[in-house]
């Protein structure tokens, strides 16, 4: 199962549109391009999470860890146009309450201007 990455700016916001499967044991390749970009000026990502098939506790955990990082530095991750997998992921997991997710990546802009 593999994972592709796009970096679209909207506004001076990162949309990082993520496509397969969050499934990373050794490729941390979203982890670090999150990583990366806060550590511009770019202080707001949403992820785009309309492709994502499929979702292990790796995917999870490397989601928290790029909120987490985001909110000890001062920036913000919305996560957008979740999967109907991912949003049950977060649904079962209680993480809907953790993260702050959005219907669509217009929503999610709003939130974040």
């Amino acid at each position: 199962m593999s994972q592709a990455i796009k970096i679209e700016d909207r506004s001076g916001v990162s949309i990082v549109h993520v496509e397969g499967a969050l499934t990373p044991i050794e490729d941390d390749t979203l982890v670090s391009t999150v990583r990366r970009l806060l550590g511009k000026d770019r202080a707001q990502v949403i992820l785009d999470l309309k492709d994502v098939t499929f979702m292990n506790s790796n995917g999870i955990g490397d989601l928290v860890r790029i909120t987490a990082q985001a909110n000890s530095q001062g920036g913000r991750v919305v996560m957008a146009n979740a999967s109907p997998f991912v949003s049950g992921v977060f649904s079962t997991t209680k993480l809907d309450q953790f993260f702050e997710v959005c219907g669509d990546i217009e929503t999610a802009l709003d939130r974040l201007s």
